[in-house]
């Protein structure tokens, strides 16, 4: 697949580009995504789904072409490894939530959504609080079965180069309080 055409498409040589979906309104006094529905996607199980990236509003107002450019690579994909803050919670995954209109929100991974578009792919992403029971997600390719433990984690990760530190971390967000 050529990068460089898809990249293009979206920023005509530019190293930055409005988002391509419309924005989400904003409230005067208050935050257009509830909080505590954030909080709650974060404090559980990273749980992805499927989402059309055409569909969704957004929370940002620009791409950076660098970072759409990574994650038109498979990295992200395999490892997990962000384009950039890569020990943020929020971060690890993309994170789409109803507006305080009801409007699917990109609330984290604008770039990863882009990439997705681009593509013509769906965008994978948390949506909602998972439960203990279902598959967690260790990167956007790799879960944590219920059954699962830790070893298994090191064991699966570790061959595609993340470190232990990164496996740390990938755990702690497919299972908080674990």
């Amino acid at each position: 697949m050529n990068h460089e055409h898809l990249l293009h498409s979206l920023f005509a040589g530019a190293p930055r580009t409005p988002v391509p979906w419309p924005r989400s309104g904003r409230l005067k006094h208050a935050p257009n995504i509830d909080p505590a529905l954030v909080d709650s996607v974060l404090s559980s199980p990273a749980v992805l789904v499927e989402v059309d990236p055409r569909s969704l509003h957004a929370n940002q107002p620009w791409l950076l072409a660098e970072h759409v450019a990574y994650y038109l690579t498979d990295t992200w994909w395999r490892t997990g490894r962000t384009a950039r803050d890569q020990w943020a919670v929020m971060n690890r995954f993309p994170l789409v939530l109803p507006d305080h209109r009801n409007r699917l929100t990109i609330v984290a991974g604008h770039h990863r959504a882009a990439a997705a578009m681009l593509r013509g792919e769906p965008l994978v992403a948390r949506v909602a609080p998972g439960s203990w029971d279902v598959p967690a997600a260790l990167t956007p390719s790799v879960f944590l079965g219920p059954g699962d433990d830790h070893s298994t984690a090191f064991a699966t990760l570790r061959p595609l180069g993340l470190d232990d530190l990164e496996i740390r971390f990938a755990l702690r967000v497919a299972r908080p309080g674990r």
